[in-house]
């Protein structure tokens, strides 16, 4: 099975080769040099450069993806969080979303952490995460609507 050679690898030994048979042709003045560093030279530089261009643009697709996909977990969380009146565990969010419990959580602390939900404990020991805003306004105390 062969290697692929990365594109930086690619073009070097384009470089390299180009230059090699660059030489004998200034040295020995023979046309055949000028044929052979194209094909040995030239042609893999162009391809390392391209797969360099490639590498790049995939990079940048999928910071573009990963950014899409944190955007759209938080949107399913809160959603979530509306549906369920402003309480969440880490298990609804997985068992409603499609995530993982540990994406769950992660995600869950994450707005905890912006300051869009608090952490609290159940009185069974879960994890409970309230979204305020979400919250009935019959279930809040006196004087704590959300404005």
């Amino acid at each position: 099975m062969a290697r692929q050679r990365s594109g930086t690898a690619e073009f070097f030994s384009g470089l390299g080769a180009t230059v090699l048979f660059g030489s004998l042709y200034l040295f020995l003045n023979s046309g055949i040099f000028i044929f052979v560093g194209v094909l040995a030279g030239v042609l893999p530089m162009i391809r390392g450069v391209s797969k360099m261009i490639d590498s790049r643009v995939a990079r940048n697709e999928l910071k573009q993806v990963e950014g899409r996909t944190q955007e759209n977990t938080e949107r399913i969380v809160l959603s979530l969080a509306r549906s369920q009146r402003g309480q969440l565990t880490p298990t609804i969010v997985a068992v409603n979303s499609g995530l993982t419990l540990e994406q769950a959580e992660t995600q869950l602390r994450e707005l905890v952490d912006k300051g869009y939900a608090s952490l609290d404990v159940s009185e069974d020991g879960r994890l409970i995460y309230t979204f305020p805003e979400f919250l009935r306004r019959e279930a809040l105390p006196p004087g704590d609507e959300p404005t």
